[in-house]
């Protein structure tokens, strides 16, 4: 559709512009060219417009995902779309960085797809105010030296964030090319959205869809411009000689009021960027002296971080008085090892070493006396002084080089103080290097508070440099000098120890924020406020994060755990003391506090099976009380004692008797004797046949006239099979009868004669038709019979237990069926031992003999003995009977008619002629 714009110039505010208030999206040109589409909806024509949109962007990337889009879409809609991107592209010239499809998107929801989505963006104006507050009016300052700025936005939603952080970057002269933007959101359309207006605007991004809470992502898309972001240059010679002009003429100035009477120190007042001491009055002074004033080292962004905790008294001398100006030959000075600064550019240090050869040494560098007689310690200057080697090694000053030096007698704890104040002004020293610098400090005999004195640095923020010295370790110290992790995620390492340090650092290198690493820390340590025993009384050390972001926590936390555990147990005791409760357990986790279902019913019905579980955590010491859940054993036994009650009682009422409960194959050997003996008495009744059909056309549930047979049971009726084969014959085996002992024989004919190409079909129902009418009507009404009754006395082989219908029931008296069922081992299994000695008295089997057979085997062996003869006999068993004879229904219930839309005169009518035809039919 269109190539990415590429970044030429800063632009100007867009508010300033005058682009500021878009007023109505839905009058955009672009937005009214997308609402010109005929056959689908706007909302639709708006996904399809960003999703084709970013994938065209993505260079052939997602050309299935774009021809998946507009498949079967009409060719008006396709050419509307298209267009109405082509104008977005020129709308969005007329308003740089600004977002026209999240507005957009918004009012197409609520105003034409009529639906209150509950999305709402941020307005550009706030966006903007929160760009400006993040950058700063010096934006360069928060960008690294060697690599472009990543920024990440969690929730971009259609990226109108981004695009105002771009604008205030872009009016500080910084492309958006020296940046990389990782964009997130949940929302597939707003994505797609988001990736066309960092494309189009020329911000390399990535842009990940999916839930930023969960970690769960659906795709990932990084456009083309993210190879091509680069680092910020850096300053040029000339910027730095003028900057290395104004900090000599700032530390003239210091210098000079250092070298002032020292007795007037109490009046001196020391300023800060937050510093309000310019409201009060003015100090007294003595008549005729200049106010002096010491300008405190400029705050970091991590120190200004930091609430300042503690006012900051006024230093009460300077070091270097009593220090005398004078030279030394470049040979005899050596860098001190108390210099905090570790690591050097050796490109920043020839750049240096150049301005030196150009404008001379702009800065004495502070000394004291060497431990060699001649030699000097250089204290403050060490980036100069491997300047001045550097210019020496090549040649370009005579190694005895004469370096202008100011001397001075210091402590090591003063040295170390000069050492890293002068480094924290130039703002170039490492944290790392700053927290070693402190710590030596300490080591020296300095406190927190008076390093806090020294640096104009809050306590908190010194305590919080020294932790890190402390306890980051070398692994952690290697990782945060080669920029692998930041400090933020430096100070949450510090925090740990042992299993949970390893696991911190591994999370860190796969890129894991600060937060997600501190939630880590909580959820691995037992934190003080899970607590149930008495945190006083107990004497446990508790440990407090310095930096402010995780809650306290034991230092102890399996003595914190033995205590938790104590309290717990005295806590069920008391529970199950009460008796309320059918169970008290407790049970630990060392993951989530969650009762898994297979073994708990959180939610049970049985409240008499209710209990209580206390539930712990072995790492983070949490409690949770589950009341209410019941065991799900316990549910699982009491529910088959139900079961079980309820077969039993299922089972009397279908024998009439009392006792156990019947299994499932007995059950089904009654039902399919009672439909055998049904199917081969309705063969030949074609009048029976007839009346059946004419029931289930007009709706009856008995008998169904089914174009599916998959409920019908598998019966071999010798009698029936007999007829269909020589029906089959006669039609040419159109009827497909099938074989006994088919697995798929649930019709006993074929069932998918007409399946096949659905063109086929009207010309094989008539085919089929045809041949039936070569049939006799005696054998059509046969043949109509079989298929009827093969509806009739079914059951389910699921849930077959349960009492005979009424309609079976009925019917098998009425066509004066005869069920017969040969006695064998699998049938009597189906029965307990009580229903067996039952079966053996109502069979007329000496029961009481059988009574004292020891097992259930025995006494089925007693009446298999007799099992022949019973059937000879004609016995079978009461569970595949016939009920008892009904009573007979009254004339006016059976013919009772259903509601008639007819007059009253023609029911009588209708009456008087079925009497008729019953007179004529008992005649």
């Amino acid at each position: 559709m269109t190539a990415s714009r590429v970044f030429a110039r800063p632009v100007q505010s867009h508010v300033a512009a005058g682009n500021g208030l878009l007023g109505d999206p839905l009058k955009l040109p672009f937005a009214r060219i997308l609402q010109d589409v005929r056959n689908i909806r706007v909302s639709q024509a708006y996904r399809m417009l960003v999703t084709c949109g970013a994938c065209s962007l993505t260079l052939g990337q997602q050309e299935d995902l774009y021809l998946s889009t507009i498949k079967g879409l009409d060719r008006h809609d396709l050419d509307t779309i298209v267009a109405s991107f082509h104008q977005l592209v020129i709308d969005m010239d007329d308003r740089p960085y600004t977002d026209l499809l999240g507005p957009l998107y918004m009012e197409i929801g609520h105003r034409l797809d009529k639906q209150a989505r509950g999305e709402f963006f941020t307005p550009r104006s706030v966006s903007r105010l929160m760009a400006q507050m993040t950058f700063g009016p010096d934006a360069r300052a928060d960008f690294p030296l060697d690599q472009p700025l990543t920024c990440q936005e969690p929730a971009c939603g259609t990226g109108g964030m981004i695009l105002t952080a771009a604008e205030v970057l872009a009016e500080q002269g910084i492309s958006p090319l020296h940046t990389r933007w990782v964009a997130q959101d949940i929302s597939e359309t707003s994505c797609y959205a988001c990736f066309i207006n960092l494309t189009l605007w020329s911000i390399p991004a990535q842009v990940v869809c999916g839930n930023t809470l969960s970690q769960d992502v659906r795709w990932s898309w990084t456009n083309p411009l993210w190879p091509l972001a680069v680092p910020l240059p850096q300053p040029t010679p000339d910027d730095l000689v003028e900057r290395q002009q104004t900090d000599r003429l700032a530390s003239l100035m210091r210098q000079f009021l250092n070298d002032l009477d020292p007795t007037d120190s109490k009046e001196t007042t020391m300023t800060a960027t937050t510093n309000t001491a310019a409201t009060e009055a003015p100090a007294k002074r003595k008549p005729g002296r200049p106010k002096k004033q010491v300008e405190a080292p400029v705050v970091s962004e991590v120190a200004a971080s930091v609430p300042v905790d503690t006012a900051v008294p006024v230093q009460a001398a300077p070091i270097l008085e009593g220090s005398k100006i004078t030279s030394a030959l470049l040979t005899s000075l050596h860098a001190s090892p108390l210099n905090p600064r570790k690591h050097f550019d050796q490109a920043k240090i020839e750049g240096l070493a150049g301005n030196i050869l150009q404008q001379g040494l702009m800065q004495n560098l502070v000394v004291r006396l060497g431990d060699q007689p001649s030699t000097y310690e250089v204290i403050a200057g060490g980036r100069r002084l491997k300047a001045l080697q550097h210019l020496a090694a090549t040649g370009q000053i005579p190694p005895l080089y004469d370096v202008p030096i100011r001397l001075a007698a210091l402590t090591d704890l003063e040295a170390l103080q000069l050492a890293t104040a002068e480094n924290v002004e130039r703002q170039s020293m490492t944290p790392m290097e700053e927290a070693d610098a402190f710590l030596g400090m300490v080591e020296l005999g300095a406190g927190a508070e008076d390093i806090a004195v020294k640096f104009a640095r809050p306590v908190a923020y010194v305590k919080q440099r020294l932790t890190l010295a402390r306890a980051l370790g070398d692994d952690a110290r290697t990782l945060l000098d080669a920029h692998e992790i930041t400090l933020g995620q430096a100070q949450v390492i510090a925090l740990t120890a042992g299993p949970m340090r390893s696991h911190v650092v591994a999370a860190a290198k796969r890129g894991a924020t600060p937060a997600g690493m501190r939630n880590m820390v909580k959820e691995g340590s037992f934190l003080v406020a899970n607590a149930k025993f008495d945190v006083a009384a107990s004497g446990l050390e508790i440990v407090q994060d310095l930096f402010g972001d995780t809650p306290e926590r034991f230092a102890d936390p399996q003595a914190a755990l033995a205590l938790q555990i104590e309290w717990i147990e005295a806590r069920a005791e008391k529970l199950r003391a009460k008796g309320k409760h059918h169970f008290v357990e407790v049970r630990s986790s060392e993951t989530y506090l969650n009762l898994g279902y297979y073994e708990f019913d959180t939610h049970t019905s049985h409240k008499e099976l209710a209990g209580i579980v206390l539930q712990y955590s072995t790492v983070t010491g949490e409690l949770k009380e589950h009341a209410g859940v019941a065991r799900q054993a316990d549910v699982t036994s009491k529910q088959r004692a139900e079961s079980a009650a309820k077969k039993a009682a299922t089972a009397s009422e279908a024998t009439g008797s009392t006792g156990g409960a019947i299994r499932k194959a007995g059950w089904i050997d009654g039902h399919a004797a009672r439909a055998v003996s049904i199917r081969d008495a309705l063969l030949g009744d074609h009048k029976r046949g007839v009346a059946l059909t004419l029931l289930g056309m007009l709706g009856g549930d008995a008998s169904k006239l089914r174009v599916d047979w998959s409920s019908v049971e598998v019966l071999d009726v010798p009698a029936v099979r007999d007829r269909l084969t020589v029906l089959d014959h006669k039609l040419g085996g159109l009827l497909g009868v099938k074989a006994i002992g088919d697995k798929y024989a649930r019709c006993p004919i074929q069932g998918d004669r007409f399946s096949g190409n659905w063109r086929d079909r009207d010309s094989k129902e008539f085919a089929f038709y045809t041949t039936l009418m070569d049939l006799e009507l005696g054998e059509l009404l046969d043949l109509q019979g079989i298929l009827i009754s093969c509806t009739l006395a079914n059951w389910s082989i699921y849930q077959p237990e349960g009492p005979v219908a009424e309609f079976v029931t009925r019917l098998g008296e009425d066509v004066n069926a005869r069920p017969v069922l040969l006695l064998t081992d699998a049938h009597l299994k189906a029965y307990t031992r009580d229903r067996l000695i039952e079966l053996a008295k109502d069979a007329g089997l000496d029961h009481a003999a059988m009574a004292k057979l020891g097992t259930s085997k025995l006494i089925r062996e007693a009446i298999l003995a007799h099992a022949d003869e019973l059937f000879e006999q004609g016995y079978v068993p009461a569970i595949a009977r016939f009920p008892e004879p009904l009573p007979p229904l009254p004339a006016a219930e059976a013919a009772k008619p259903g509601p008639s839309d007819e007059d009253g005169e023609e029911d009588e009518d209708l009456d008087e002629e079925g009497s008729e035809d019953d007179a004529e039919t008992d005649d």
